[in-house]
């Protein structure tokens, strides 16, 4: 039971990786995107019901996040691209200098792969989970909300790494994937 948190996260992956042979928006799709997000938000409060939270968990979800968040934009971003406006794609193109500057900063100054669990990117994950099921009708005020939620998140992710406020714990490196 200790390790159950540890089944569902990997589970994740498990789920992200069949999401890339599904239509994309089809129900198969939605089912498998809809369990994959269960999984990551039962993860965390079965290992702490079970004794099972490690610093392993912590970073092996971490990983299942970034394996199940690039399924999804490879899936998804072909079909919903062209529906943003403009400023919406130039706004996410913005978002994702900024995160790639993160991850740069990061493993240059830390040598690892940043994990910053801040609220600001934890609504934005949230919000950006939700965003398959906005397609159909209310993207056009739902797009704009959450890229301005993604810059923001972004922009202080870079303010905490550049101010030396981000710490080598708060980073996933992958020789520290070992069960234990």
């Amino acid at each position: 039971m200790k390790h159950a948190a540890n089944f569902l996260t990997a589970a994740r992956m498990v789920l992200a990786l069949v999401l890339l042979a599904a239509e994309p928006l089809s129900p198969a799709f939605l089912a498998l995107y809809t369990a994959a997000g269960i999984t990551d938000m039962l993860d965390g409060p079965v290992a702490r019901g079970t004794g099972g939270a490690s610093a392993f968990g912590a970073r092996l979800d971490s990983a299942a996040d970034l394996v199940f968040f690039t399924a999804a934009a490879i899936r998804l971003l072909p079909c919903l691209w062209p529906l943003l406006p403009p400023a919406v794609q130039l706004g996410t193109l913005a978002a994702a200098f900024l995160r790639g500057t993160v991850f740069t900063l990061c493993l240059l100054r830390l040598g690892c792969v940043p994990a910053l669990h801040t609220r600001l990117n934890k609504l934005a994950g949230a919000g950006l989970f939700c965003l398959p099921y906005f397609i159909g009708g209310c993207l056009g005020w739902y797009a704009p909300v959450l890229c301005l939620l993604a810059l923001l998140a972004a922009g202080k992710d870079l303010r905490l790494v550049c101010q030396g406020k981000s710490r080598a714990e708060e980073c996933f490196q992958w020789r520290d994937f070992r069960w234990r």
